[in-house]
This record gives C-alpha cells, sequence and structure tokens, in this order.
C-alpha cells in the first residue's frame, strides 16, 4: 500500500506515466479500504485528490474531497478536517464557488499554526494560503490578496519544503498577472524555475515557459507568446497536467485576436468554453466569455449585438461567483 501510493505520487509529480500513477494510487487506496483503516485511507486521499487536479477532472476532485471531509468526520481528527476543508476549498475555487471556497480556505489556515498541524502531504497549508490569496482577488479584495500572496510565499520559501515552494510560486504568478504586474510576475518565473529545475518538476517549467507566452503578449509581442503558449500547451498536454490549461488558453485566443486572427481566436475560446463545461473548473468562465466577446467586438459592426451579450453574460455569471 505504501509503495503503490509513494510511486503513485512520484511518477505524478515528476511527470511520469499518468496511467501507471493513477493505477498506483488507486491500488494503494483499494488496499487501504480493504484494510478497513480510516487513517490509512485518509492519507492517500490527498493523492487522489491532486491527480485529478492536474489530469482536470475537477468533477471528480470535488468528489473525493467531500469522501475526504467523511472520513476525517469519522475519525473525529482536527488535522484531517483541515486537510478536508484545504481540498474542498481549492474544489470550490475552481468551481467558481467563491464564497464557498473563502469559507473552506479560512476555515482550513485558522485555530493552530501550520507547525502544529499534521500535514499529509507537505504542502496543503500552502495550498490553502495561495488559493486563499487568489479567491480574495477574484472577490474584489485585491490589497488582502497582494499582502496574502507575499506572505505565503515567504512562508514557504522558509519551509525547505521544494514542492510546496514550487506550487505557491506558480499560484503566486497567476495572482501578479491578475494584477497587472508584470515585473513582479517575471520575479516570481524565473524563481519557478530555478526551483522546478533544481527537483526534476517538469510540468512546472512547462506552465513557467507558459507564463513567459503570457507575459509576452502583454508586453505588445502577440505571435511570440502565441507561439510560446502554444508550445508549452502541447508538452503539458502530453504530461496530462491540466491545471492551467484554461488561463493559458485565454491568454492565445486574446492573442490571435490581437495579430488578425479573428477566426482562429474565436474558435480557440469556444474550444476552451466547452473543455471547463466538460472538466468544470468553472472559475474561469467570466474570462473566456469576456474575452469571446472581446474577440466578437474585433470582428466588425456585424458582430456588435453579438458581442454586448457575451459580455453582459460574463458579468452576470461573475456577479453570481
Amino acid at each position: 500500500m505504501v509503495l503503490q501510493g509513494a510511486l503513485g505520487v512520484s511518477l505524478t509529480f515528476n511527470c511520469g506515466d499518468t496511467d501507471v500513477a493513477q493505477e498506483a494510487v488507486e491500488r494503494s487506496f483499494a488496499i487501504a479500504s480493504e484494510r478497513g483503516d480510516p487513517l490509512d485511507r485518509l492519507r492517500l486521499l490527498g493523492p487522489m485528490q491532486m491527480l485529478y487536479f492536474r489530469t482536470g477532472r475537477f468533477g471528480t476532485a470535488l468528489h473525493y474531497a467531500r469522501e475526504l471531509a467523511a472520513v476525517a468526520e469519522e475519525l473525529g481528527d482536527a488535522d484531517a478536517a483541515t486537510l478536508a476543508r484545504t481540498f474542498k476549498g481549492v474544489s470550490f475555487h475552481l468551481r467558481g464557488d467563491l464564497r464557498s471556497a473563502r469559507e473552506e480556505l479560512e476555515g482550513a489556515l485558522s485555530g493552530r499554526p501550520p507547525k502544529e498541524v499534521a500535514s499529509y502531504l507537505g504542502f496543503e497549508h500552502f495550498l490553502a494560503a495561495i488559493f486563499l490569496a487568489r479567491t480574495f482577488w477574484l472577490m474584489g479584495d485585491t490589497d488582502l490578496a497582494l499582502e496574502q500572496t507575499a506572505d505565503v510565499v515567504s512562508s514557504s520559501e522558509e519551509s525547505g519544503h521544494p514542492l510546496s515552494h514550487v506550487i505557491t510560486l506558480m499560484w503566486a504568478v497567476t495572482v501578479f498577472l491578475w494584477q497587472g504586474d508584470i515585473e513582479a510576475a517575471e520575479n516570481h518565473i524565473d524563481r519557478l524555475e530555478t526551483r522546478a529545475a533544481a527537483h526534476g518538476l517538469q510540468a512546472y517549467l512547462a506552465v513557467a515557459d507558459g507564463f513567459r507566452g503570457e507575459v509576452a503578449v502583454r508586453r505588445g509581442d502577440a505571435a511570440g507568446g502565441a507561439q510560446r503558449i502554444r508550445a508549452a500547451l502541447k508538452e503539458l498536454h502530453a504530461a496530462r497536467y491540466e491545471l492551467l490549461t484554461t488561463p493559458l488558453n485565454v491568454t492565445l485566443a486574446e492573442a490571435l485576436c490581437a495579430i488578425g486572427h479573428h477566426a482562429e481566436a474565436l474558435e480557440e475560446v469556444r474550444a476552451a468554453i466547452n473543455l471547463v463545461e466538460t472538466n468544470g473548473d468553472l472559475v474561469y468562465m467570466p474570462d473566456l466569455l469576456r474575452t469571446r466577446g472581446r474577440i466578437e467586438a474585433a470582428m466588425g459592426p456585424r458582430k456588435r449585438d453579438t458581442a454586448e451579450a457575451t459580455i453582459h453574460e460574463a458579468v452576470t455569471l461573475s456577479r453570481r461567483q
């Protein structure tokens, strides 16, 4: 059980064969279930969560988050409940339920200091903290989001746990890109690349390449940025790492629009919308609709009414989330 679980986790984070990783984690979980030991099942639900998050199956990830909460309640274990709240919060965030996400993530981070809470994965405290920062930003608390981001980046570095720091840096970049602070984004991309390369975390290097493509687009090099994002997406799809596929697709569509490839941009954003509806990372749907509206507006007067309706739809969904 322990060996299968460790194999699955190692393959997951080092971009080995994802099918073998899933088989190993699921076999480990099956052994734990057969043994009837709730604590063993609990320890393996975290890796199950991460596997489904990374491969873009966000609805399945939420299912396991709820199972994790049920096991934590069965055990009456406060540390397990904290882990469950972390993964429920991340799941709610990605599905666009920001109020529930904030409640769960703040609950996961309240109470005892992180050093006094049992860590099942090593990075769950930092995951909760950086997703809370993203949640603050999306809900309009931008100053609080930036303060939280700076705090968690610093504390993850001080932890001496490389994976925690890499994960935190990656999500911190998304906050800086939303904020439009390109210099801070580039600084954190540099740090992300250095740490990921040092520990063989290949997927995070591909993510960094995608971020560099987005920076290029923001600096006015839409053609070069689109090329770099496409290359990064190809590598990420090959590794079946889909956590950041949607925001990279948004920027790719914007870049294609900027260089006048309107039909291709519209097709790109429509495909991304279909994928979000299938996989469940609905937090990005307002931005996809906003991007589609911008592309439609760029296509001339005949698309003006359609563009306006699409942007109204984006605003309505943003308010609902």
